[in-house]
């Protein structure tokens, strides 16, 4: 008579994770794949899936096994990364596939007019925040600046207008010569670099789980496209975190040391304010630390309290 090995625990807790992986990566593909029938404007040129299952069966390594219920492990992250990719899933869809199969979810993040509002709600705060400020989403890139900050980095109101809607980021800051960044961070020996490295390590980490997004690769791709790219790829490998594991690049303080325009040094620490329970959009404020700092933000005409 056959002996049949009776489930354990853990192996029935990989099964429950599978099901819940095939049915909730089902749910986002059914979606795509009716919403390219019904709307296939929406959809750039580029991008020629159909999302049929047997098509994400040849993306996605190992989904027919899951779907067809023949996988007995938990799901890895790489697979949940090549789900997101092939169906360019929003940072909730990643969030839900994560949870389905056992991890934790990313950070709450607002999307569509949930993030207009929140937006909204945020700028009324940054409109009275006595510090240098502006609003970033989780792929950094910039939705609104206060006054104060353009007068740190002396820039122009126009200028800022068009750099918004050209889709600014918070990279930019470092790497495009128009901030004039590296040369008012050379006031510390290695300054720039270090805080080159400091915002890239940041900048993967933030986004470990959420890289096959599209917001992540624009922002990449804009990065990546300007003067100084070498430099700008050579410090991306240099500085790519690993999931388990504190990377020299980790810091507890983000704390600057800049030359301002009329020649002062100062230095400070970066502040996040969030909106409620969400992660982004975030406020990020510039904190001036010691009295020569204090005073030189109020020779710029930025009160501080």
């Amino acid at each position: 008579m056959a002996r049949y090995k009776r489930r354990g625990p853990v192996e029935d807790q990989s099964r429950m994770r599978c099901s819940n992986l095939r049915e909730e990566a089902e749910r986002i593909r059914q979606r795509r794949y009716f919403d390219r029938q019904a709307n296939p404007g929406r959809f750039s040129l580029e991008n020629t899936y159909t999302y049929t299952q047997e098509e994400m069966f040849t993306k996605v390594y190992g989904y027919r096994t899951l779907v067809e219920g023949r996988r007995l492990t938990q799901p890895g992250l790489e697979m949940i990364a090549e789900i997101v990719e092939y169906l360019s899933c929003s940072v909730k869809e990643h969030s839900a596939l994560l949870v389905a199969a056992g991890y934790a979810p990313i950070g709450l993040d607002a999307e569509g007019e949930e993030l207009n509002q929140a937006i909204k709600s945020m700028k009324a705060t940054l409109d009275i925040l006595p510090l240098p400020g502006y609003i970033v989403t989780r792929d950094w890139v910039i939705h609104a600046v206060n006054p104060y900050i353009l007068r740190l980095l002396d820039l122009r109101e126009d200028t800022a207008k068009i750099l918004l809607e050209q889709g600014v980021t918070v990279l930019d800051f470092i790497f495009n010569p128009l901030f004039k960044t590296r040369e008012r961070l050379d006031c510390a020996s290695g300054e720039w670099e270090r805080t080159a490295r400091r915002n890239l390590y940041g900048f993967q980490l933030n986004n470990q789980l959420t890289q096959q997004t599209p917001g992540f690769r624009k922002t990449y791709d804009r990065i990546a496209n300007l003067p100084d790219s070498l430099n700008f790829r050579r410090l991306w490998n240099e500085t790519r975190p690993h999931l388990f594991d504190r990377s020299p690049f980790a810091e507890v303080d983000y704390i600057t040391r800049m030359r301002v325009a009329n020649g002062s040094i100062i230095t400070f620490r970066s502040l996040h304010i969030h909106h409620g329970d969400l992660h982004y959009p975030s406020i990020i404020a510039y904190l001036p630390i010691g009295d020569e700092s204090l005073e030189a933000y109020r020779n710029l005409g930025i009160p501080v309290l």
